[in-house]
């Protein structure tokens, strides 16, 4: 099983990666409060000791960085340079059409904008579920 060195794409943190898991797209960051904080947008640079007073994912960066003994953590080798030619597959799924409107789309449901609409609508009776009870 060969690995790899890669870089939190969150924090920047050196982290070791399975080859198959980054074929597979996977090992993007080091923790999953690493992941929850790159959705919301968080970045290398917020992990610094100012942003760091106003957020735990940013204290915790820090002070992973501070016991490690580095300022900066080092860019990791590129992947071509560690493991020769690795070639990720992007996963398409079968071209389908959308199941409300028919408009083609890449994979089984419904494209961005009937899904919106449904979802909407969802929410828009949600809260009617049972304001008519039985006598």
């Amino acid at each position: 099983m060969s690995k790899l060195q890669k870089n939190c794409e969150a924090c920047a943190a050196l982290i070791t990666v399975r080859v198959a898991d980054h074929k597979r797209g996977w090992g993007r960051f080091c923790d999953k409060s690493c992941a929850a904080a790159h959705k919301v947008g968080m970045r290398p640079r917020d992990v610094n000791a100012e942003h760091a007073k106003s957020s735990p994912w940013a204290a915790s960066c820090v002070a992973a960085r501070i016991a490690a003994g580095v300022d900066a953590w080092p860019a990791a080798p590129r992947i071509r340079e560690q493991v020769g030619k690795a070639k990720v597959r992007p996963i398409y799924h079968s071209p389908a059409n959308c199941r409300a409107c028919g408009e083609a789309i890449n994979g089984p449901g419904y494209c961005d904008e009937c899904d919106a609409e449904d979802q909407a609508l969802h929410d828009n009776e949600a809260g009617w579920d049972g304001h008519k009870a039985a006598a």
